[in-house]
């Protein structure tokens, strides 16, 4: 069993969120493709700064811990990422979403 120590977690996309896919940028290898990629700086300071802050950051993408991971590495972020997993596809609970979770942030 895994325990995560700490009570300030915070999760954080990988696409769109902290790349986007555009025609000029970073090759990456998506599974066998090459994708090219732009980082969102503005979003991706976001993520430093919450990690400087003491912040238990999890990075996650519904393309799978193996595509997030290799993001990361590629934007040299591995130190402000305390764990990579996919993103979930079903969460259970007691209680709705409104109750437990805390502030979203949400970038357009």
């Amino acid at each position: 069993m895994i325990v995560t120590r700490s009570e300030k977690l915070v999760y954080v996309d990988v696409d769109e969120t902290l790349i986007m896919r555009s025609s000029t940028g970073i090759k990456l290898d998506y599974y066998g493709m090459e994708w090219t990629i732009s980082p969102i700086m503005e979003n991706i300071n976001f993520m430093i700064s919450l990690k400087e802050r003491g912040y238990y950051v999890i990075v996650h993408s519904a393309n799978g811990w193996l595509h997030a991971k290799k993001v990361i590495e590629l934007l040299y972020l591995v130190d402000f990422v305390d764990e990579i997993k996919s993103k979930p596809i079903k969460y259970v609970d007691d209680k709705p979403v409104e109750e437990w979770f805390g502030p979203r942030i949400y970038f357009k």
